[in-house]
């Protein structure tokens, strides 16, 4: 039941816009599925380690919440070089061959890191995880005191959060000649770069009003 509602919870929790979901995006429809696949796994990852924190360190988050801010400051600052990045990338032209075949291993690596960096560097995982695991225990039905509770609440997480972004990429890899078309002439990485903006500027916002 843990586990359900743990995935349950990290699917609707992972459905708010972020540089994870944008760059699974970007990948499915730049590269393909199978590289898009994997900046969905590398991003799933610091759901797991998050969510361990926040079970086994929480009391050291509330404790110390200026932290946070640091991090906070530091994707922030990411994710507004990222803005800039798309804003003026200049939209080459993907040759659909070459989309299909370049899934070396070298590659594959690059963008599950990619997903990896992207994912480790969001602070509100930890908070979040906090929140449920404190829902999860008003339930009698749904609380953790156990070893084997904490592993399906940890494993839920990072399931959860795995199943969206394989689910994005899917989607997009599908509908990819669709999107493109009314996308054309450098708008789709004006769009992206003003998505990253906007994620930038709400994680400064969060830095004065959190």
């Amino acid at each position: 039941m843990i586990l359900l509602f743990s995935i349950i919870a990290s699917f609707i929790g992972s459905l708010q816009l972020g540089p994870v979901n944008l760059s699974v995006i970007d990948t499915a429809i730049h590269q393909n599925r199978k590289n898009a696949f994997w900046v969905a796994v590398g991003g799933s990852l610091p759901e797991f380690i998050y969510c361990f924190l926040a079970v086994f360190a929480g009391s050291f988050l509330i404790n110390n919440p200026f932290l946070f801010k640091i991090l906070k400051a530091v994707i922030a600052s990411i994710l507004i070089i990222l803005a800039f990045f798309y804003f003026f990338k200049k939209n080459k032209k993907t040759n659909i061959l070459d989309a299909k075949t370049n899934t070396s291993k070298t590659n594959l690596l690059k963008n599950f890191s990619k997903g990896f960096s992207l994912g480790i560097l969001n602070p509100q995982l930890m908070p979040f995880w906090l929140s449920v695991q404190v829902l999860f225990n008003s339930y009698s039905f749904l609380v953790i005191d156990e070893k084997i509770d904490y592993f399906f609440f940890i494993l839920g997480a990072g399931m959860g959060a795995f199943l969206l972004l394989i689910s994005i990429a899917f989607t997009i890899t599908r509908y990819k000649d669709l999107i493109m078309r009314f996308l054309s002439n450098n708008l789709y990485n004006r769009i992206l770069g003003i998505l990253f903006l906007l994620i930038g500027l709400q994680q400064i916002y969060s830095l004065y009003h959190d």
